[in-house]
């Protein structure tokens, strides 16, 4: 099973998680469609790490106690070295940090935040626990994608914060932006020309997994009651498709091509 690089680099994405609203639901859920395992800990108020084989893949908690109810999501996370100084660089250049810095004690420090469309997204410092250990295989993190209507100002954004390159993708000028740690492509920014600017779009980060076979995880995922927001089509980079999860939470899943 391929071992993702690590230690995540500075900028890296190295993290997903969500809070369920039905912790036991969501992990039979992504358990049948992806092959995770994992069990809540209590000593991290029920937080259950799950992967696969050995290798940490995603985590998965109950909503925890006096939080004000939102939609189930999931929560992207960016590899840090110093997370005080990089929250400080998130509110410099135009973003809100909301949560944290704050410890989790053995493991790391974690921040949440907002960039300036108002897309939530994580910060993880390790220490020791890296993040997600697994890629290249059927239910790996495959890449990340952020859906917004501002996509050259978060491009700025996210470039600052991390000092990391942002260029945009030639074949989609002012319409796509890459995240660029050193030479390796790590997520992209998609702005949608039919909602530039729109007030009524939701920015949000977009997870894709990998699967081996994009149509039969489609239908596997409706049998177990999630729905599709995007049909399954080609693209240069596979076959993918966007789906919904029985609790609401949007992901998308990816065949790459043979070869």
């Amino acid at each position: 099973m391929p071992d993702a690089e690590l230690p995540h680099a500075q900028g890296t994405p190295c993290w997903l998680d969500m809070f369920a609203d039905d912790q036991s639901a969501a992990l039979a859920y992504y358990g049948g469609q992806f092959g995770w395992t994992g069990e809540p800990n209590t000593e991290f108020g029920g937080y259950a790490v799950l992967s696969l084989g050995e290798q940490a893949v995603a985590g998965i908690s109950p909503v925890m106690p006096d939080t004000e109810p939102r939609p189930v999501t999931w929560n992207l996370y960016f590899a840090v070295d110093d997370i005080a100084a990089t929250a400080e660089l998130v509110g410099k250049h135009g973003g809100t940090v909301f949560v944290g810095p704050d410890e989790v004690p053995g493991t790391g420090k974690l921040a949440f935040a907002a960039d300036p469309s108002g897309a939530a997204f994580g910060l993880w410092q390790a220490a020791p626990f890296p993040g997600f250990q697994v890629t290249g295989v059927h239910g790996a993190p495959a890449w990340f994608e952020l859906e917004t209507h501002q996509g050259g100002a978060c491009a700025e954004f996210y470039a600052a914060v991390f000092g990391i390159e942002a260029p945009t993708l030639p074949e989609m000028p002012g319409a796509y932006w890459l995240l660029t740690v050193g030479e390796t492509q790590v997520a992209g920014i998609w702005q949608d020309p039919d909602t530039a600017g729109a007030p009524s779009s939701s920015p949000a980060w977009n997870p894709y997994f990998q699967v081996t076979d994009t149509d039969a995880a489609v239908a596997s995922a409706v049998a177990a009651g999630a729905s599709v927001v995007n049909e399954a089509k080609d693209s240069p980079y596979g076959r993918l498709a966007k789906l919904r999860d029985p609790q609401g939470a949007e992901y998308s899943i990816i065949t790459p091509p043979a070869g």
